[in-house]
C-alpha cells in the first residue's frame, strides 16, 4: 500500500488468475488459481477484509509431515496440473523460462 505495508490481493484488483510453477528434479507442474478460487480459499480479500499476505503451495509429490501443510496440500490439489510426464521443455518454453 502507500505506506509500504504488504496487503493481500483483493477481488477488485486487476487480475484473473495466479499461476505458480513448481519443479523438483524431473517433476514439473503448475498451480492455476482463479480469482474466485483464491477468494473461496480466503487467500484474497474483499473490500480489504480477509485474505493472506502470502501463502504456501505443496505439489502432490511433496511429502508433508505437518498437519497444516497436509491440509493446505489437500485443498490445493484440484488446482494443480502435473506436467511431469509430458514434454516439460515445451511447457517451460510456454512459460518463457
Amino acid at each position: 500500500d502507500r505506506n509500504s505495508i504488504t496487503q493481500p490481493y483483493d477481488v477488485n484488483d486487476g487480475f484473473h488468475f495466479v499461476v505458480i510453477c513448481v519443479e523438483n528434479q524431473n517433476q514439473f507442474g503448475t498451480f492455476i488459481f482463479s480469482k474466485k478460487s483464491l477468494f473461496d480459499l480466503n487467500m484474497i480479500s474483499k473490500n480489504g477484509i480477509g485474505g493472506k499476505r502470502g501463502f504456501r503451495v505443496y505439489a502432490p509429490w511433496v511429502l508433508t509431515e505437518n498437519a497444516q501443510a497436509k491440509k493446505t496440500q489437500k485443498s490445493h490439489e484440484k488446482y494443480f496440473l502435473d506436467f511431469s510426464n509430458i514434454n516439460s521443455t515445451q511447457v517451460k518454453s510456454l512459460y518463457d523460462f
